[in-house]
């Protein structure tokens, strides 16, 4: 599956598998609970932080299956964890990091939807997400899906470029012909090693721009295709693509 965090951001990427799989134990913790405690204690419990204070110290104290229920939840929870790689400290010290770093929890969050959103697809039918924020995580993960695409489209645009300019050094020339292609799969046999090579080299280097502003081939493909075909979503991708022009970046979508 593809994440939204490179290799050396890998502690977050884990994170987000970890609050995804601990979903369904915390959503049966809160049932237990719930289900433990008298009406007045309920009231008050989903008044602190969103439901978080069904397991304070006076409930745990107070009703015993409240108790099982909230340190079962943490085994659980803590042998989960391990088991993606992480050690109760360090997902604790991410949890910190989170609290205090909006942007960064908000990548974090949209993982775990796409964790969960992955997890679901094996199911015979797929449930609805009760979550409110997942319209929201949804919305912004096809944002960022977006961008993605758009700045890996002008980062090819300017490797083209790159590899014009190699081609002409290659063939001393000032212009490349203009009535075929250089690089043409049929033509290409026929010509010297070296522009070979620089043809060869163009389409492994452009799907390392692709992978590297976490998108695979398909996606690729498939969103080019949309923008040939969908002049809204070809709109919003030039949009995105002059918002970079203007920060000195090259590149663009041609209107069809």
């Amino acid at each position: 599956m593809v994440s939204l965090f490179p290799p050396s951001e890998v502690l977050y990427d884990r994170y987000a598998a970890a609050i995804a799989a601990t979903e369904p134990l915390r959503v049966s913790r809160d049932k237990d609970v719930m289900a433990a405690l008298p009406a007045i204690a309920k009231i008050f419990g989903k008044k602190e932080s969103g439901g978080n204070g069904l397991c304070t110290a006076k409930n745990c104290d107070k009703y015993p299956e409240v108790q099982r229920a909230c340190l079962k939840h943490v085994v659980d929870s803590s042998k989960v964890i391990r088991a993606l790689g992480m050690t109760v400290a360090q997902f604790n010290d991410v949890s910190r990091k989170l609290g205090e770093n909006e942007l960064l929890r908000e990548r974090v969050m949209e993982q775990a939807y796409l964790y969960r959103v992955a997890s679901s697809l094996s199911l015979d039918k797929l449930p609805l997400v009760e979550d409110p924020a997942s319209e929201k995580l949804l919305a912004a993960h096809k944002r960022r899906q977006m961008q993605s695409f758009a700045r890996s489209l002008t980062q090819i645009e300017e490797l083209r470029e790159e590899q014009t300019e190699l081609l002409k050094r290659t063939l001393n020339v000032r212009q490349l012909p203009t009535n075929f292609k250089v690089c043409d799969p049929n033509i290409l046999p026929f010509l010297s090693p070296k522009i070979q090579a620089v043809c060869n080299q163009f389409p492994i280097l452009a799907e390392e721009v692709v992978k590297d502003y976490g998108l695979n081939s398909e996606e690729f493909n498939r969103m080019m295709e949309e923008t040939k075909r969908n002049p809204m979503f070809r709109w919003r991708v030039n949009r995105y693509v002059r918002r970079m022009k203007g920060a000195g970046r090259a590149g663009g979508l041609d209107d069809e």
